[in-house]
C-alpha cells in the first residue's frame, strides 16, 4: 500500500534523487520547496504533489509516514551570505515542519561540517565544533528536531558529489569536474581533509530510514563513502577526465574546515560498498552533468541575485 512521505527542499541537489527512489519504493511524495533555483526536473524525479510552502500542504498529507528534511541554505559561502535566511531555512523551518507533523518519522540531512576541525576521524559522540553559519545552523537544527521528535534520525553526511538533475557546481568533486572542462586542468586551492559521499548513496540511506518503522534508526549517524585529502581527489578526477592537476603545498590555502569522519554506530548506515571517486559509471555521469551545467554561475551567485531581487522588490 502506498504511504505518504513529505520531502522539504525536494527541488535542490539531493531532493530529486530522493524523490525518485521513494516513488520507486511505492511512496506517494509531497514536495515542499519555494524553488529558489528554478529547477526543471524530469518526470521520474518529480513528486506526486508539489507546493511552495508548509501551509499549502493538502489534507491527504496531514498524517505522513515520514518527513525528510532536506531544505537548507547549503554550504559555507551561501550560509555566510545571509545568516538570517540561513537560520530561518535551516532551523526555523525544521522546527515548524516537525511541529506540524509530530506523529511522523523524521529524517534530517545534517552535515559532517558540524565537527569543524579534528585530528582524528570524528565519531558521532565527539564534541561538535561548527566553524561557519551553515555548520552552526545544522547543530541547532539537530537539537531542535530531537526535542520535538525524539525518535528522529539525524544523518551527518560527508560532502556530497555526483550527477543530479539539479547539479551543484560548487561542491568539491563536482567543481573539479567543471574545472577540467572549462580550464583544461584542475587547480585545488587547499589540501584539507574531507569525508565525501556519492549522492546516490546518500539518497539510498535516506529512503531506507524514511520507510523504516518509526522507532528504528532513532539516533545520530555519520554517513561517509570515503575519507580523502583534497589533492588526492583532484588527481582522481583529473585522471578520469584526462586533464592535468596542478598542486603546490607551499601555496595551498590553510583551510580550518579540515576533518575526517568515522562510522562508529553499530549497525551503521554508511553504504557497505560506497561509490567512490574514480568509479567508471559515476565519473561518466559526473562528466555529463558538468558539461550540461558548466556555464551556470553557481549557487552562491544565484542566491545573491535572488536576495538582490527580494531587496529591490523584484
Amino acid at each position: 500500500m502506498s504511504v505518504p512521505v513529505i520531502v522539504t527542499g525536494n527541488l535542490g541537489y539531493l531532493g530529486p534523487i530522493v524523490v525518485k527512489k521513494l516513488r520507486d519504493q511505492g511512496a506517494v511524495v509531497l514536495g515542499i520547496d519555494p524553488n529558489f533555483f528554478e529547477a526543471d526536473l524530469p518526470y521520474d524525479c518529480t513528486p506526486d504533489v508539489q507546493v511552495t510552502s508548509l501551509d499549502k500542504a493538502p489534507r491527504a498529507f496531514w498524517e505522513p509516514k515520514a518527513v525528510v528534511h532536506l531544505a537548507a541554505i547549503s554550504n559555507d559561502p551561501m550560509g555566510d551570505l545571509n545568516p538570517t535566511l540561513t537560520y530561518n531555512t535551516n532551523v526555523t523551518l525544521v522546527s515548524e515542519v516537525a511541529e506540524a507533523f509530530n506523529g511522523a518519522k523524521h529524517v534530517l540531512a545534517s552535515s559532517a561540517s558540524v565537527y569543524g576541525f579534528t585530528d582524528q576521524a570524528a565519531s558521532e559522540t565527539d564534541q561538535l565544533g561548527p566553524l561557519t553559519a551553515y555548520a552552526d545552523s545544522k547543530v541547532k537544527a539537530e537539537r531542535v528536531l530531537r526535542m520535538i521528535a525524539p525518535n528522529a534520525t539525524i544523518l551527518r553526511f560527508g560532502t556530497l558529489w555526483g550527477s543530479s538533475p539539479n547539479f551543484r557546481t560548487d561542491l568539491m568533486v563536482n567543481r573539479f569536474a567543471i574545472e577540467a572542462l572549462t580550464k583544461g586542468k584542475i587547480e585545488p586551492t587547499s589540501n584539507a581533509k574531507r569525508p565525501i559521499l556519492h549522492i546516490d548513496d546518500a539518497a539510498e540511506c535516506i529512503v531506507k530510514v524514511a520507510l523504516a518503522h518509526k522507532e528504528e534508526w532513532a539516533d545520530v549517524y555519520n554517513v561517509v563513502g570515503e575519507n580523502v585529502n583534497v589533492f588526492d581527489v583532484a588527481r582522481k578526477v583529473g585522471l578520469a577526465m584526462n586533464v592535468d592537476v596542478v598542486t603546490d603545498e607551499t601555496k595551498a590555502d590553510v583551510d580550518r574546515r579540515s576533518y575526517w569522519m568515522g562510522t562508529f554506530k553499530v549497525p551503521h548506515l554508511a553504504p557497505a560498498e560506497p561509490i567512490k571517486v574514480g568509479d567508471e559509471t559515476a565519473m561518466a555521469q559526473l562528466a555529463a552533468s558538468a558539461a550540461k551545467f558548466k556555464d551556470q554561475p553557481g549557487r552562491v551567485v544565484e542566491l545573491k541575485q535572488m536576495l538582490d531581487r527580494m531587496e529591490n522588490g523584484g
